[in-house]
């Protein structure tokens, strides 16, 4: 899959309890993100 559209529709046909833990997967990525984001920064 190499488009958001084409993620979407994989999403879309997902059973609720897989939407879950895709959501809770993306959450923990954002966080991972955000934390070294925020370290680099403070960092310069």
């Amino acid at each position: 899959m190499s488009t958001l559209t084409e993620i979407e529709t994989a999403a879309d046909s997902l059973p609720v309890e897989q939407k879950e833990q895709l959501l809770l997967f993306l959450a923990s990525r954002l966080r991972c993100e955000g934390d070294a984001a925020r370290t680099t920064s403070f960092g310069s």
